[in-house]
């Protein structure tokens, strides 16, 4: 009876891992600048790389997210701040199923980006 529960126990986390992992798959368009960023997923491990950039020629292939995971509700990972040159951590969440905000605080500052997602062309 033990073996059973704990095989449906594991079958329930999989299939969770299973269904959240589809949902940042994706080409994502930041909201106030001309950017877009490809989301893959590896083994439960999302990145992102900017694959458009109409300002930033040079950004294009540069890794946005890296290391993302799974918690809670949303996610945790590292995103590269421009400004400061490096990755903080940061916090992803879905807002419906097409807006993604990913939240970033650096000391007593917090800020939010929003992300769209882009329809497969």
């Amino acid at each position: 009876m033990l073996a059973i529960r704990l095989a449906l126990f594991c079958a329930l986390v999989f299939l969770t891992t299973v269904a959240r992992s589809d949902t940042l798959v994706g080409a994502w368009l930041l909201d106030d600048q001309p950017v877009v960023m490809a989301i893959t997923e590896d083994d439960g491990v999302f990145h992102g790389v900017v694959t458009e950039n109409a300002d930033n020629d040079e950004a294009v292939g540069r890794t946005l997210l890296r290391n993302v995971t799974a918690a809670g509700e949303g996610w945790e990972g590292e995103i590269f701040v421009a400004r400061l040159k490096e990755f903080r951590q940061a916090n992803l969440t879905l807002q419906g199923a097409d807006t993604l905000a990913v939240t970033v605080k650096v000391g007593f500052i917090k800020r939010t980006v929003t992300w769209s997602r882009r329809a497969q062309e």
